[in-house]
């Protein structure tokens, strides 16, 4: 299952970039979609770009164990060194909720939605999948595929044999990947103190002054 989903995963995150956002970045700001920026665009798809590269090493290592599987192979090891590289998810998640601000005002535009209608019905000529090519249900995918992992090894780890040398490894692995996720979380709610630290300065004189990078907000009011 590990394999398949991230094969599938893969493909979700070169849709997402080779279809949707290459197409609409080039229309952007053109007769094509006037009232759309170029911003706007980069704004729903922060870097998920950036993100293809792990999956793809992620994979390739994965198939090379299950390429020579044997009763002793483990793969917990590969996560656990991988699990430093997905912090790179955290540009993604700090954006998410204004990217999908972003698309819904996207989306009122009439040549927008058009547009993104005629990429879903294109992919869903060429995927199994039609309920995975619409672009919203791709880019919630980025969200979950963390916690979608840390699932599958603890999954994995309750159904291995006990005393098999890759439990402790797929345990640290998914131990990994969840201290992953509390630095994501952590910084989401830095990054939205900051956005109200920087929505004050309109409102009170002299908080340009209360702006440092290790101060954050503790009430307001």
């Amino acid at each position: 299952e590990m394999i398949s989903t991230e094969k599938t995963y893969i493909v979700a995150l070169k849709m997402m970039v080779d279809d949707y956002f290459n197409q609409l970045i080039v229309a952007a700001e053109t007769e094509a979609l006037p009232g759309i920026s170029k911003q706007d665009i980069t704004n729903i798809f922060s870097n998920v770009a950036h993100l293809i590269p792990i999956h793809q090493t992620l994979i390739e290592q994965l198939q090379q164990r299950v390429d020579n599987w044997n009763d002793t192979q483990i793969i917990g090891d590969i996560l656990l060194k991988m699990a430093p590289f997905f912090r790179l998810y955290n540009t993604f998640q700090n954006s998410y909720e204004k990217g999908q601000v972003v698309l819904t005002r996207c989306e009122a535009n009439e040549l927008f939605r058009q547009m993104i209608d005629n990429i879903d019905k294109e992919l869903k000529t060429r995927i199994q999948d039609k309920a995975a090519t619409k672009l919203e249900n791709l880019l919630i995918q980025v969200i979950q595929r963390i916690p979608r992992w840390i699932l599958l090894l603890n999954e994995c780890a309750s159904k291995t044999p006990e005393g098999h040398p890759d439990i402790p490894l797929l345990n640290d692995a998914a131990a990994a990947l969840d201290r992953v996720m509390n630095y994501l979380n952590e910084d989401i709610t830095s990054s939205e103190f900051r956005e109200r630290f920087l929505a004050m300065r309109s409102k009170v004189r002299g908080a340009d002054n209360l702006i440092k990078a290790h101060r954050i907000l503790i009430a307001e009011g």
